[in-house]
């Protein structure tokens, strides 16, 4: 079974757990979590990925929706994604008001190399 993650948005512009660690392969339930009382947009990817999705925000190119790495999650409610952790990297995650799409609360899951068994990394 997968191990779950609750990633905890508000109003107040908070995320939390701010960061946390996964292995190489891991698939992980992400239980997003808004306690808020506005709805707000989930981003999960490369800082770059990121970047992108906040410049098609601000011309007015991005949609709700038109990103697969991207939720909707409506006040006092959660959504689920599951994702499978590839290479050792550092993945992103943001949250922005609806509303406005404009990121607020950001942190990061730190992808580390799995170890082999029998080798101490």
């Amino acid at each position: 079974s997968a191990r779950q993650v609750t990633i905890h948005l508000g109003d107040e512009h908070s995320v939390s757990p701010a960061w946390f660690r996964v292995n190489q392969g891991d698939t992980v339930r992400l239980v997003i979590d808004n306690s808020g009382a506005k709805a707000h947009a989930f981003t999960l990817g490369a800082k770059q990925t990121l970047r992108e999705r906040a410049d098609r925000v601000a011309r007015g190119r991005a949609l709700l929706g038109d990103e697969n790495n991207t939720v909707e999650v409506a006040p006092h409610q959660r959504t689920e994604l599951t994702v499978r952790f590839g290479a050792p990297s550092r993945v992103y995650y943001t949250c922005a008001d609806a509303a406005s799409s404009e990121p607020r609360n950001s942190g990061y899951i730190t992808v580390s190399r799995r170890a082999l068994p029998g080798r101490r990394s």
